[in-house]
Formats: structure tokens, C-alpha cells, sequence
């Protein structure tokens, strides 16, 4: 079992006010874990830790000096910090012919930067402390072409690479890192989602399998945290759209072509 996962470990989940960091914040308390919910949106996150009887914390992953003191306050109240999911993001959706450097300065701002402002505090305090896990949430789309979603498939590639390397230069500390790459899971993403030029069609038009449960996407995540796996893809389509692009070693590929088609026969783009 992994120790940083068991009862009286302490744990900050950030975006954990709704959707999938809420999911795994509830099961980290449940198994009695001290956890920290933090999010941006005050009244989700109070409710959200409420119902639990977690503490919480309104949280900008932008700020960085704010992550840092939330991490380092809490680290010092328990006495270690076993656990961060750096889970906070949102999804933009649009060709990039129709998008601005300032679309993707805000999602990398708050995807990308806001995973490495959680992080980098965490990982130097677990460096110190002699163990700790690291989990960076990113997405199917950060290890396959995404289209109408570059500037996320981005960011979610940066987080992948960013977690892999990380684990190379953790392991001689005793830490673990681990980088969660999901398909689409059935939370509130595709409302939440800013579109360019686009709307929600497109996006849910590119589902060739249904969405995951919220609660298998937590268990399987959870699983691989166990077993201290490096990157966790599921479920078993996004593993075979995995393979599938790296063997064909072409791109874009037959699947990502199928799945633009579809995009743009379903929501053509919005004109001004």
C-alpha cells in the first residue's frame, strides 16, 4: 500500500470545489486522510468541504506566493504534507486559426503554471521531509492530438512532461510523482469549458465513447496512485488511442481526422 495514501497522511487537493478534484478530495477523506480542499470559487469550496468536515481554503493557483504560503501553512500545522493533486484548469475550446496568443497566456497561466505553483512548494517540502507523492492532473489530450482544444492539449502536455521528469530527479529523495491523463469524465467540464468561435456541440460531437463516472475515474486514479504508477491513463479507449498514436507515428492520424470531421460537421464556427 502506499503510505502517503493512508489514514492520518495529509493531503491538498486544489480545484476541489467541483468536478474531478472534488471526487478525489471526498475519497482522501474518506479513507482519513486530513485533507485541504482549495479552490478559486469560494462558495463551492466551503460547501464541498463542509459536507466532509475537511478544512478549506479559497485558493487563486495564479498566485503563487499565495500557493506557497497555503502549502507551507498547512505542512506546518500537520507536520509534514504527504500528499498534493494539483487538479485546478479549464478547457478552451477553438481552431487555432481563430484563436489569440491571449487565449492560451490565460489557460497556461492557470493550467500549466498554476499545476508548477503547487508543485514545486510541495515537492521541495517532501524533498526535505524524506518522502510524499505528487499528482498532476492532465489529460488524454496532453498525450494525443486534441483538436479544437490546442492550447489545452498544450498545457495538459507540459504537465505530462513536467511530472515525468520531476519523477526521475524524486526518486533518489523518496518521492513519487505521478501525472493522471483521463479521458473524458462525466463532471461539469464541457459547461465550464470558454469556446472560440465554437460551442459546447463541438466538443461533446468528438465523444466516441461515453463519458466516464466521476466515482470509476476516482477509484481507477486511486488504484494507480497504489501502485505508484507513473502515468495514469484510462479508461481502456484512451489507452488504445495512446498506443494507437504512437505507433502510427503519424500525425494528425486516421482517429484525430475522424474526430475533426465531426467536430466541424456538427458546429460549424461561429462567425461575427
Amino acid at each position: 500500500m502506499n503510505r502517503n495514501l493512508q489514514a492520518g497522511c495529509t493531503a491538498i487537493v486544489t480545484g476541489a470545489g467541483s468536478g474531478f478534484g472534488k471526487g478525489l478530495a471526498d475519497a482522501l477523506t474518506k479513507r482519513g486522510l486530513i485533507v485541504l480542499y482549495t479552490d478559486i470559487n469560494a462558495s463551492a469550496v466551503e460547501a464541498a468541504a463542509h459536507a466532509t468536515g475537511a478544512a478549506w481554503q479559497v485558493l487563486d493557483v495564479t498566485d503563487t506566493n499565495a500557493v506557497a504560503r497555503g502549502i507551507d501553512t498547512f505542512a506546518t500545522q500537520h507536520g509534514k504534507l504527504d500528499l498534493i493533486i494539483n487538479n485546478a484548469g479549464f478547457a478552451v475550446a477553438g481552431e487555432a486559426r481563430d484563436t489569440s496568443p491571449a487565449d492560451y497566456r490565460r489557460i497556461v497561466e492557470v493550467n500549466l503554471m498554476g499545476m508548477v505553483n503547487g508543485a514545486l512548494p510541495a515537492y521541495q517540502r517532501m524533498v526535505a521531509q524524506g518522502g510524499g507523492h505528487v499528482v498532476n492532473i492532465a489529460s488524454l489530450a496532453g498525450l494525443v492530438p486534441f483538436p479544437l482544444c490546442a492550447s489545452y492539449a498544450m498545457t495538459k502536455a507540459g504537465i505530462v512532461n513536467f511530472s515525468h521528469t520531476l519523477r526521475c530527479e524524486a526518486a533518489a529523495f523518496g518521492v513519487q510523482v505521478s501525472v493522471v491523463c483521463p479521458s473524458f469524465i462525466d463532471t461539469s467540464i464541457f459547461d465550464n469549458a470558454q469556446y472560440v468561435k465554437q460551442d459546447q456541440r463541438s466538443l461533446t460531437s468528438m465523444l466516441l465513447f461515453p463519458m466516464m463516472t466521476l466515482e470509476k475515474a476516482v477509484r481507477t486514479t486511486l488504484a494507480g496512485l497504489e501502485r505508484n504508477q507513473a502515468t495514469i491513463v484510462f479508461p481502456f479507449h484512451a489507452r488504445l488511442l495512446w498506443r494507437t498514436t504512437r505507433l502510427l507515428q503519424q500525425v494528425p492520424n486516421p482517429i484525430t481526422n475522424l474526430l475533426l470531421r465531426r467536430a466541424r460537421a456538427v458546429s460549424p464556427r461561429v462567425t461575427d
